[in-house]
């Protein structure tokens, strides 16, 4: 089991405020904390912040969690260790999923968001009342990104019933304009933390048992604005001194309170005896003191009597600990005194003080502590010591931040002789995703290790660096540099497997097959004596992908799924997400899009779940883009591309973003968009031309031809053709596809031989490694040539195959080339058609409940298809009414154009049906008759085809069968079929519209009726969280329904959640009252006044 860093309970203590003054004017601002998701209390120091939330969980009677930052906190492994280890003194059993999800973490800062998913699951599963978590002093950690983004993807996703208070001193820096717009987020400031004047009088009463005259304490009041630190500050000063002398002592202090701050501060100083001064300066320098600690730093025995007046005399000392034998300063006075420890010791002293410090926290066991004194007391050979013991654990809980902010104090000098920090820092760089950066560190880490001839230090980076050079593109670098370890792997059989993965991987794509397979050859060899399944997934992975490259994607899905599989076995997430990619990537090649889709999808789950942040995200982000453009789904396919691109940026990772260029060339391209096309490919080809990767080089040469033969750009062609034939000699499909162009660039040009004979080069290959999807894919423009060659009699039953594939686009091609004047080719075109099946009908599947969309087989019918609204108005309709049969044209003219002129609109009307019949079947030719949009004489209907439905109709079947099952543990799941399927309202987008108004509300009826049901159920079976979700779901649509209202107030009272039933019992008054203009019932505030009192 991880065990994480070390917890420090006293940072999980509530701070102790027995002195604490009752602040009833701020009472009714605490009571709105459980109605928030989000609470800041954000003011300088010395406000009271923290005293007044310290009092809230005993207030709101809810269990709180108390975290008190401090700079340690800016790493998320330790954070999130303080947040379990705080909610765990309320709920013992949450937090065991989460911590074995960091160990199974292979580099935590990858897989932060994972992480959290699993952390707010058990928050979800454990936490079944209200909790009221706070991050006391905020500010501490407010400038480290990691906890910034950590906090916000944590209190996007919190569970209601948990409430988030942030204590600071400055903004946190958070995004919370829309909490603040949704109302989830109560803001406390300075204003209202300030001390009123009856408040000041309370203060000195309770807390000293002192009072000034009334003139005097609105002097104070003006003075300090209310800054409770300035009044504590002000009462040592002026204890003691007679009325008519504090007066104008009053009168005569100028200035802000941050200048009366610093002022009273040093007065209050200077009233202690010399050796309190001396005490409370030298003890300035630590993060927390006892009296043994202290007694033995400084050299003196009477510590504890000190600690204890300070604590008494409420000097800003705090206890630390539940057994109050440890105790910390308050920031505010702890800065003032690390300031005059400046100015009264010399910078000797100082130095000898934090080694001596450091010393003590080392001989602790404290080696954290210890090491930052030693780098404040310049003990550069100690504190590198400890470093050096302490990396390897930082950057396993993924404390990066902190490791960089020792690296950075450490001199260069010391730096440089020291190749194991040189290469923990290159570590923590690469984890960053800093990749050139990581690169240059290893190298000079490298360096380092070669001089002190340390093999294994050597070895790990040569290792590292061809990791890098690999994910980076630079391949002849990383195989240079693997071959190096290789040779010095001293025979370990796993590590050489490890490496040859890698070298199979890049010797593919350079080209060089035969080396590839005999890596691989080496490795099974390796590997027949180990019988490792890890590292034979690992082989499979990369020899699947130099079947790839040369261009047998079967092969390379087989092994891609056998990776897959092992990897699901194994639990090596890491693995399996690249296995996906695999599978992906090949079935873009096969043209298996659909399922290539779905693998990235299922990789891109994977790599969101474990929180992968890597190069595994960019690639599968890429596959999604490819696999979307062969589906047709284009602002799918670019956005996603986009994303890849930028991920590939962020890595440095050139030739990721050479491959994601040619993937948007070729969206670009089928969206129309030919310049953008060309400016990915120019782009793609710019990134990599220093980096000799042939295969890359070749895709995105021929990518660039293809845009440049669109704009018939002839010359500028030619040479990049010549060039990607050349590059791609050894991948046939790529070669395939530069065979397609130079065809195309021929046949164009009326260069007739020479495009048959590319066009049968192609075909041949596309034949024999089964790339017929690759031959359809061209269908724009490929029909005629090959009908060339079918009147040819070359690869006659292979080209019938290709033209039943292309279905009823060729079938309108060939119609059109029946007419040639060629009595070979009508010919041909003829005996073409003759064999050509009639295509299935794909059905229809329409979503009215909620956004309106359309399916036509499992393709969605993008948004952009629907050019006319008329033809879209009319689509809904037929719809709607379809069980009526055939409907008069002047039904419908009626429905468009109600107003219009009835010899107008009938021409209107024959507008808009050829509109629709062209967004439902947009590759229908004139003439040919519709599937969906039937006509007999002057009327019209609509057939939906096979397995073509409606969601409404859905809805209702699932509803029927609820009503009629007797069982009601049976009839529960057809109730909550129903409740899934609807998704909003009907056909919400047009309210206005008259014929949806009646329907519209006869479903949200019915939906309502069923959503009781379901409450009714959950109520019963005693499941009251289930139950508030769907009277929830219920006061989203009708917030007026007050007997639902009273169903919740009951559910939360039978959870023990007075603060919800409170909450609702308010929402409920308010609505109703406000809404409706009208009192509650008698019912409901009976109910109410009998909750709220058990």
């Amino acid at each position: 089991m991880y065990q994480g860093i070390k917890v420090l309970n006293s940072k999980l203590l509530s701070p102790h405020s027995a002195d604490a003054i009752r602040r009833r004017r701020l009472e009714p601002l605490l009571m709105e904390i459980t109605k928030k998701r989000l609470t800041t209390v954000i003011a300088g120091a010395g406000y009271g912040k923290t005293t007044l939330i310290a009092e809230v969980g005993n207030y709101l009677g809810l269990n709180t969690v108390w975290y008190r930052l401090d700079k340690s906190d800016r790493d998320f492994t330790t954070f999130l260790s303080y947040l379990i280890a705080g909610i765990r003194k309320h709920f013992p059993e949450l937090g065991e999923e989460t911590l074995c999800r960091i160990e199974e973490a292979q580099i935590l800062s990858l897989e932060r968001r994972a992480v959290l998913t699993v952390f707010l699951n058990e928050i979800e599963k454990f936490v079944k009342n209200g909790l009221i978590i706070v991050l006391d002093d905020y500010h501490l950690v407010g400038d480290s990104k990691e906890i910034n983004e950590t906090l916000e993807f944590f209190l996007e996703n919190l569970p209601s019933q948990v409430h988030l208070i942030v204590i600071s001193r400055t903004d946190p820096g958070l995004h919370l304009s829309r909490y603040r717009a949704t109302r989830e987020l109560l803001e406390i400031r300075e204003e209202e933390l300030a001390f009123t004047i009856p408040e000041i009088e309370q203060l000195y009463l309770e807390l000293f048992l002192a009072s000034f005259p009334p003139e005097s304490t609105k002097i104070l009041h003006k003075r300090t604005s209310g800054w409770i630190s300035g009044l504590i500050l002000f009462y040592h000063f002026l204890h003691g001194k007679r009325h008519s002398e504090i007066e104008r002592i009053l009168i005569g202090i100028k200035g802000s309170h941050r200048v009366i701050s610093s002022y009273l501060e040093e007065n209050v100083f200077d009233l202690q005896p010399d050796k309190i001064k001396g005490f409370l300066i030298k003890t300035s320098i630590l993060s927390r003191m006892n009296a043994e600690f202290s007694d033995e730093l400084l050299g003196i025995s009477n510590s504890r009597d000190i600690l204890n007046a300070l604590e008494e005399n409420h000097l800003f000392t705090f206890p630390y600990d539940e057994e109050r034998q440890w105790c910390f300063y308050h920031h505010l006075f702890q800065e003032f005194l690390n300031a005059k420890l400046h100015k009264e010791l010399d910078r000797e002293a100082i130095l000898k003080l934090n080694k001596d410090a450091g010393s003590l926290w080392e001989k602790q066991g404290e080696a954290e502590e210890a090491l930052g004194h030693y780098l404040k007391a310049e003990q550069f050979e100690k504190a590198c010591r400890l470093l050096r013991q302490l990396g390897k654990k930082l950057l396993k809980e993924g404390r990066l931040k902190l490791i960089s902010s020792y690296i950075r104090k450490i001199p260069n000098s010391y730096l440089d002789k020291d190749p194991w920090l040189q290469y923990t820092h290159a570590r923590c760089l690469e984890f960053s995703g800093k990749q050139e950066d990581a690169i240059r560190a290893y190298k000079k880490a490298h360096n380092t290790f070669r001089k002190d001839e340390s093999s294994k230090g050597t070895g790990l980076c040569l290792n590292a660096l061809g990791y890098n050079y690999f994910h980076t593109g630079e391949f002849q670098k990383a195989e240079k540099r693997l071959k190096e370890l290789l040779e010095q792997s001293d025979g370990n059989p796993r590590l050489c497997i490890n490496i040859l993965g890698n070298l199979i991987f890049i010797t593919s794509v350079l080209g060089e097959m035969t080396v590839a397979d005999r890596h691989f050859n080496e490795g099974m060899s390796l590997l027949s004596e180990l019988k490792d399944e890890d590292l034979l997934a690992w082989l499979y992975f990369n020899q699947g992908f130099r079947y790839g490259f040369s261009g047998d994607f079967i092969e390379a899905l087989r092994l891609g799924e056998k990776a897959r599989k092992m990897c699901e076995k194994l639990g090596n997430y890491h693995l399996l997400a690249l296995s996906y990619h695999l599978i992906s990537w090949s079935c873009y090649y096969l043209g298996l899009f659909s399922k290539g889709l779905e693998n990235a999808g299922k990789g891109l789950d994977l790599v969101k779940e474990r929180g992968f942040q890597d190069h595994s995200l960019g690639w599968l982000l890429m596959d999604a883009a490819f696999n979307a453009t062969g589906l047709e789904k284009l602002t799918e396919a670019i956005n996603n591309g986009e994303e890849s691109l930028r991920i590939f940026e962020d890595l440095g990772s050139r030739w990721g973003q050479a491959y994601v260029c040619h993937v948007l060339h070729g969206a670009y391209t089928k969206l129309g968009d030919h310049l953008a096309a060309e400016k990915c490919a120019k782009t793609g080809i710019t990134v990599i031309e220093d980096m000799k990767l042939p295969l890359d080089e070749g895709l995105l040469k021929g990518s660039l031809a293809e845009s440049l033969i669109e704009r018939r750009q002839w010359e500028d062609a030619r040479p990049l053709l010549e060039d990607a034939e050349k590059n791609l000699k050894n991948s046939r499909l790529f070669l395939t596809r530069i065979y397609f162009l130079y065809a195309r660039f021929y046949y164009e040009q009326k260069q007739k031989e020479s495009a048959l004979d590319k066009l049968l080069s192609g075909l041949q290959l596309c034949e024999s490694n089964q790339y017929d999807v690759w031959v359809v894919s061209e269908k724009r423009w490929i029909i005629p040539p090959l009908v060339d060659i079918f009147a040819q009699g070359e690869m006659q039953d292979y080209l019938l195959t290709i033209f039943k594939k292309m279905g009823l686009s060729a079938q309108e091609r060939l119609a059109l080339l029946q007419r040639s004047k060629d009595p070979q080719i009508r010919k041909a075109a003829l005996t073409i058609l003759d064999e050509m099946p009639k295509p299935p009908t794909p059905g229809l599947k329409v979503y009215c409940l909620g956004k309106f969309r359309v399916l036509r087989g499992d393709q969605e019918i993008p948004a952009e298809r629907w050019k006319s609204k008329k033809a879209k108005m009319l689509f809904k309709y037929l719809v709607h009414v379809r069980s009526r049969g055939y409907l008069p044209k002047d039904v419908l003219i009626e429905l468009l154009w109600p107003e219009g002129n009835p010899t107008k609109t009938v021409s209107r009307l024959h507008a808009v049906l050829p509109s629709l019949r062209k967004t439902l079947e947009p590759e229908i030719s004139r003439g040919i008759p519709s599937t969906y949009l039937l006509r007999e004489g002057d009327s019209y209907k609509l057939h939906l085809g096979d397995g073509g439905w409606v969601d409404v109709d859905e809805f209702r079947k699932e509803l029927n069968l609820a009503r009629e099952e007797k069982n009601p543990e049976k009839s529960i799941s057809y109730y909550l079929n129903a409740e899934a399927i609807y998704r909003g309202d009907f056909l919400e987008e047009d309210i206005y519209v008259d014929w949806c108004i009646e329907e519209r509300e006869r479903l949200k009826e019915e939906y309502l009726d069923l959503l009781a049901k379901i409450m009714e159920y959950f109520e019963r079976k005693g499941d009251y969280s289930r139950c508030i979700e769907y009277a929830r779901k219920y006061l989203a649509f009708d917030k007026y329904a007050e007997d639902v209202y009273q169903q919740l107030m009951k559910c939360y009272s039978m959870m023990g959640n007075k603060a919800m039933v409170i909450r609702t019992f308010e929402r409920c008054k308010s609505n109703i009252m406000n809404g409706l203009d009208c009192p509650l019932s008698k019912e409901t505030e009976i109910l109410y006044e009998k909750l709220k009192s058990l």
